[in-house]
């Protein structure tokens, strides 16, 4: 279901789809994506460039802005963390990202952020992964989510809560996998799918696979939401809660782009509007 998606151009990295970042590997920039000067890098407390690493029983903190804590970059960048408490206190501020190809694999992970567009796990482009097992991701912070895809992330085992922010925001092209997972969002849509303008206009579909878990969302919004995109959503045997009994919301994003999506369930039931 998930395995159709080819390798593109990489142009740029944007942190939750805020502030443009230039990290290594990236050879060229476009209107849609242009690369703000003066953010030469992306600062970490743990970090990988074409390389490997292992990280096991440690805390880590950070309160700077514009910084992420775990950082794995360019094909062959992968990190391990196992039995690990990560913390983030700024603004713009990842816990774990991924960009350029890297890989980050996380089991038995502790992940809070607090600051405003900071969200918990972030793959920053088509050629990124995040894998993480029997892990917990909470975000306080404005529009900050447990995860931000443009990438590829599997979650199994897993329990998110995004008490400001959408629980699960899925740009353009990325792909997120939840298998026995629980994702709960307190004020916002639980999941948040959108795109942007290319100069091709070719349709990019951003996925979602929803396997025996559970998916939640805050007062007065809908469980899904989609503008500006195309979006394929699969659900099998979970349990969906919309609170405001708005099963999606499919609409035209700022640039009049329209919004559409393909809902498939499985020994699935569906409530709402």
């Amino acid at each position: 279901f998930f395995d159709d998606f080819k390798k593109g151009d990489i142009v740029a990295v944007l942190l939750d789809g805020k502030d443009a970042v230039a990290v290594t590997g990236v050879n060229s920039t476009s209107e849609e994506t242009a690369v703000k000067s003066g953010s030469a890098s992306i600062d970490s407390l743990i970090s990988t460039d074409g390389e490997e690493k292992e990280v096991c029983d440690e805390e880590y903190s950070l309160d700077d802005d514009n910084k992420a804590a775990v950082l794995a970059l360019n094909d062959g960048g992968r990190i391990d963390i196992s039995r690990v408490g990560v913390n983030t206190g700024g603004s713009s501020s990842a816990g774990i990202y991924a960009a350029v190809g890297g890989a980050v694999y996380g089991s038995q992970v502790n992940l809070e952020t607090s600051g405003s567009g900071s969200s918990a796990l972030v793959t920053g482009d088509s050629l990124s992964m995040i894998d993480f097992s029997d892990s917990t991701l909470q975000t306080s912070g404005d529009k900050s989510s447990c995860v931000a895809s443009s990438g590829n992330v599997s979650l199994t085992n897993v329990t998110g809560t995004s008490y400001n922010g959408p629980a699960v925001v899925i740009e353009r092209g990325g792909v997120v996998n939840l298998k026995n997972a629980s994702i709960v969002c307190s004020n916002e849509s639980a999941v948040e799918i959108s795109g942007y303008l290319n100069d091709d206009k070719k349709a990019i579909t951003s996925k979602l696979m929803v396997d025996n878990s559970s998916l939640k969302s805050g007062n007065g919004s809908s469980l899904i939401k989609i503008s500006g995109a195309d979006g394929s959503v699969k659900m099998i045997n979970s349990n969906v809660i919309s609170e405001s009994n708005i099963l999606a919301e499919v609409k035209s994003d700022e640039n009049n782009q329209g919004g559409k999506l393909l809902l498939y369930g499985i020994g699935q039931n569906f409530e709402g509007d």
